[in-house]
């Protein structure tokens, strides 16, 4: 009998779950209603770096185009959420950088409420609409991508996607990711907000232009460094997620 009540309760978590998720600004996200999401092969395979509460990895699931999504999330209370509707083989409790070890992730408060979606590993950042000065610390496992997927996905054929968002991680990510994107060449959908990091932005372009990587922005493609840069600094109000694409070699 208890068995079955949770079983009810799991089963209205996740259909008021996917009812949020229409209504949510990524299920909507231009990545999906664009045709650019129909040019990856059935049954390809996807890794989503910073997934907080799963949204953007269960609108992936909804296009029936990904046979595995890895998820990497360093939140545990956000991780016991997503295990409810994906593998927990593919979930993985641990923050995406350059090293490995341990560090302390500071999660910021907004009007006294903690704002898990801006959770970083980075230093706060004064922010006249959040407190970042007033923070939370918790102490998360750290490692790179390399060392997960020699793991996780050794023998995988088709990693054809990467997502990150991880407030100010992601030229670290990047770093500690060059064996599986020289090896994958994936599509990079990566946050890159100009206004807060925007050394660390300038560092990102810099790195996916050096590995052959063109941004994709309103079906055009970009190429050199000082445009993208430019690009971004005009839209990242607009919207700071970005697609990157190899060039054909």
């Amino acid at each position: 009998m208890l068995k079955k009540l949770i079983r009810v309760i799991k089963i209205i978590k996740r259909d008021c779950w996917e009812i949020f998720n229409k209504t949510s600004p990524y299920y909507v996200h231009w990545f999906f209603k664009s045709n650019h999401i129909k040019k990856y092969p059935k049954k390809a395979v996807a890794i989503d770096i910073g997934a907080h509460s799963g949204r953007f990895s269960w609108s992936l699931k909804k296009t029936k185009r990904f046979s595995k999504i890895f998820i990497f999330e360093p939140q545990l209370k956000l991780i016991n959420h997503i295990k409810i509707y994906f593998d927990n083989k593919y979930i993985i409790n641990k923050a995406l950088s350059n090293f490995t070890g341990e560090k302390k992730l500071k999660i910021p408060f907004s009007t006294n409420k903690l704002l898990t979606t801006r959770a970083s590993l980075d230093e706060p950042i004064n922010d006249s609409k959040i407190q970042e000065s007033n923070y939370q610390e918790i102490s998360v496992s750290v490692s790179t991508l390399d060392i997960e997927l020699s793991n996780l996905a050794k023998n995988e054929q088709d990693i054809s996607l990467i997502k990150i968002d991880a407030e100010g991680e992601e030229i670290n990510i990047l770093e500690g990711a060059q064996k599986t994107i020289k090896k994958y060449k994936p599509d990079i959908l990566i946050e890159l907000e100009y206004g807060r990091y925007k050394n660390k932005v300038n560092k990102s372009i810099k790195f996916l232009e050096d590995h052959n990587y063109a941004l994709i922005f309103n079906n055009q493609t970009y190429f050199k460094f000082d445009e993208i840069k430019n690009l971004i600094i005009n839209n990242y109000l607009i919207s700071s997620d970005f697609l990157f694409s190899v060039i054909n070699e």
